[in-house]
């Protein structure tokens, strides 16, 4: 995930450059680059008018104007060009689990509905401080969630060396005089546990995204409202912090049920 952070105005700059591209390379504005590279080419190579090819410039290049103006005014190019922003922003190929990388997922979808509702309300009030933390807590939602997506895949694998090495530790058991050490079976509750609140952190992510979409799409009816717009960022924030301290909290659990892993498989 990109460091910087995100605002109206980032939202904003990334929407006006991603429908820039879409525009001239898959949109309405293809043909017309199309057309004015064919109609420049007969005007100077074919059949050589400076001054016609000059005019067609004109012209293609005002019709551009108006093609990418309309673009940028319609919803539906704004919301591919979001979506296609927030699957740079957070990738979730890598999550190997199909029903967390489907919540993921959806959180991907609702920040970049977050962040057009947010963008709706920011172009009909202005500049608004707190619209931009309603968008930053979007993202650091997503990022957490990500985050715990992750964790709870790197703790799968941990379990998974658990399991082998408590396979070798029967093998042994079964031998005369030889000892087991139990010490693994305790450790595997342990990172279990943590596998399972990573994943609880995942769905509770989401439902938390789904409150702030919620919450945005009542500001947006009542426009104006400046004390219920802070107050539901302020919650917003306070989510995502109370959050990222639960997500430090599980992470430094698991690190210890790690290393006393590791600690006993040594002796």
């Amino acid at each position: 995930m990109a460091a910087d952070s995100t605002s109206c105005n980032v939202l904003q700059r990334e929407i006006a450059r991603g429908i820039l591209r879409h525009t001239w390379l898959r949109g309405q504005g293809a043909p017309l680059v199309f057309l004015w590279v064919l109609g420049l080419a007969t005007f100077t190579a074919v059949w050589p008018e400076p001054a016609l090819a000059v005019t067609w410039s004109v012209l293609a290049a005002a019709f551009s104007v108006l093609t990418l103006r309309d673009q940028l005014h319609r919803p539906g190019p704004q919301r591919l060009v979001m979506r296609s922003f927030a699957a740079r922003r957070f990738p979730t190929e890598a999550i190997v689990d199909a029903a967390t990388r489907g919540v993921v997922e959806r959180g991907v979808a609702l920040f970049a509905e977050i962040a057009a509702k947010a963008l709706e309300i920011h172009r009909s009030r202005g500049e608004d401080h707190d619209l931009d933390r309603a968008v930053a807590d979007a993202d650091g939602l997503v990022a957490l969630q990500l985050q715990c997506a992750r964790h709870a895949q790197e703790l799968d694998r941990v379990l998974h060396v658990i399991d082998e090495t408590a396979t070798v530790q029967i093998t042994v058991a079964a031998i005369p005089h030889a000892r087991a050490d139990a010490g693994g079976h305790d450790t595997r509750g342990a990172v279990a546990r943590e596998v399972e609140g990573a994943r609880e952190l995942v769905d509770q992510i989401d439902l938390q995204l789904q409150e702030l979409l919620l919450h945005l799409a009542q500001l947006d009816r009542r426009a104006g409202d400046l004390v219920q717009t802070t107050h539901t960022t302020q919650r917003a924030g306070e989510t995502l912090e109370r959050l990222r301290l639960v997500v430090m909290t599980r992470r430094e659990a698991s690190e210890e049920a790690i290393r006393t892993f590791a600690a006993h498989s040594a002796h």
